[in-house]
């Protein structure tokens, strides 16, 4: 087995190294369908409310099998700011007990190192205020996609 020196390291020959933006088009790998950034307040302008997508007890088995049986789900929220919507905006809330909880959100006041996802519309939309913008939710093995119907 060949080997090859990458920064100093020895690695076999047959070690594949690939981007982060990857595209695993047409050979059966899954795609992740968002991408991550760091939301700065201030540095985007949101065109809906916060709203909440999904909702998951993880310690219960039940809903666990319920959610990996689920089919994509819309939701309907209501733009308030005309604009251009090119990207949805994703974080967690992960409630710990009745007092803690993990938050991914950009409006927290103690910033955590998680990103939020960017599901980043191929094709972006005009909206105007009070139009009714129409998501569909799936939930997946590992992930969730959100997009624009």
């Amino acid at each position: 087995v060949g080997t090859r020196d990458i920064a100093g390291v020895h690695l076999p020959a047959n070690v594949k190294f690939q981007s982060p933006t990857y595209s695993a088009v047409d050979s059966g790998e899954a795609v992740e369908p968002y991408t991550t950034e760091k939301m700065m307040p201030g540095g985007d302008l949101p065109l809906t409310e916060c709203f909440e997508i999904m909702k998951v007890d993880f310690n219960s088995l039940q809903e666990l099998k319920r959610l990996a049986a689920k089919e994509p789900h819309p939701l309907s929220v209501p733009a308030v700011k005309e604009g251009t919507l090119d990207t949805i905006m994703v974080w967690f809330v992960l409630q710990l007990d009745d007092e803690h909880s993990l938050s991914t959100s950009p409006a927290e006041e103690t910033s955590s190192h998680w990103k939020q996802a960017a599901v980043v519309l191929d094709n972006p939309i005009w909206v105007q205020v009070r139009e009714e913008v129409v998501l569909s939710v799936e939930h997946h093995k590992s992930s969730v996609s959100v997009t624009v119907k």
